[in-house]
Parts: structure tokens; sequence; C-alpha cells
């Protein structure tokens, strides 16, 4: 009987053994399943991107091609102002996109951007709007943020120091303008019946 007792014992130690062996061999391979599933999902999500971009890679042989800023991108600018407060549900078309931010009763700030088929900005019209400010110092210190904020703008040959300076040094002037790279820059006050408006401009100007 001791023997006996003793074989199945060590059968059914045997078993368990080989149970524990099992195991992990068993979740490795669901981790490598999770893995494979990850990386095919990081792989399908990179597609659009990548075929977004080829889409957008300007064709300057097509004869409908309209020349915008080289490297712009409207949808920077939109997602820029959309992350600092600015709606989400502006106003797009093929070759434009328009969009306002009522801070207050009295004050507003909007931006209107026309595109080319390669979603180039062509110009961008950045306003800031007090329509119940006569002192026009007040005025272009509060619209200063804004102002220099759209001027840093990405494109091939932008340099944000020198547009965020340009705004600084002349907001509330009534004429200033500014070459930088392939991008004019003019900044202009208009004055209403009550109250202020100051607009940054942008467009493409070859030199």
């Amino acid at each position: 009987m001791n023997k006996k007792l003793t074989c199945i014992l060590l059968v059914a130690m045997m078993i368990l053994a080989g149970c524990q062996n099992a195991t992990p061999s068993v979740e490795s391979s669901t981790s490598n399943s999770v893995s494979s599933a990850l990386v095919e999902e990081s792989s399908q999500a990179e597609e659009p991107s990548e075929t977004s971009e080829e889409e957008h890679k300007v064709d300057l042989s097509d004869p409908e091609y309209f020349p915008g800023i080289p490297g712009s991108f409207y949808s920077d600018i939109v997602v820029g102002l959309e992350q600092n407060g600015f709606p989400e549900d502006h106003d797009v078309g093929d070759t434009y996109c328009n969009c306002t931010r009522q801070v207050s009763s009295d004050i507003t700030m909007d931006y209107s951007i026309a595109k080319n088929s390669y979603y180039e900005v062509v110009s961008a019209s950045f306003n800031y709007t007090d329509l119940n400010n006569n002192n026009l110092e007040d005025v272009a210190e509060a619209a200063t943020a804004y102002l220099s904020f759209c001027a840093t703008m990405p494109y091939d040959t932008s340099d944000s120091d020198a547009a965020r300076a340009f705004v600084e040094e002349n907001i509330g002037s009534n004429d200033a303008e500014l070459q930088i790279g392939d991008a004019l820059f003019s900044i202009y006050t208009t004055q209403l019946t009550a109250g202020y408006t100051i607009t940054l401009q942008v467009k493409y100007n070859e030199v």
C-alpha cells in the first residue's frame, strides 16, 4: 500500500509541475497577441497621416495651383487658436476658413484665412475689436497677446521672434509692414464710432 500511495503522489506532483510549466507559455502567447495588435493598430493609425501628407504635397506644375506661403498649413493656425479659447465650429470651405471668438459683449477676436487647394495660407487677417474703448493704448495692450501669437504662424521661411517683435513694436500704429521670408506682415488700426479694430494681415509675397 505504501508503494502505491507513493506512486500516486509522484504522478500527482508531475501533473502539477506540468501545469505550472505550461502557464507562462499561455501568458507569453497572450502578451504577444496583444503586442501584435497594438503594433498593427499603431501602423494603421500612421497610414492616414502619411497619405494626408502626400495628398497635400504641392505640385508646382499643377495649372490650377494658386501660390500660397510655402510650408504653411491653415489648420496649424486653426488648431492653435482652438487650443487657446477659440470655438471649434469654424466656418470652412474650399478656399477659406473663418471664425470669431466673442470675448465679451464689446470685444471680439476673429480670423479669416484664404487658402489654396493644397491648404497653404494665401493670406490671413486677424482682428481684435473693442467697440467700447476710445483709449487706443488700452486696446493695443489688450490685443498684443492675440495678434503676436497669430504672427508666429509656421511656414518654411518663418522667423517667429521677428514676427512677434514686429507686432509688439507696431501695434496701434496706422500702418506698418515687414517682409519675413515669403510672407508680408502688415498691421494697422481702424478707428470706429466707439472703439478700435486692430488688424494683422499676413499674405504670400514672393521677394
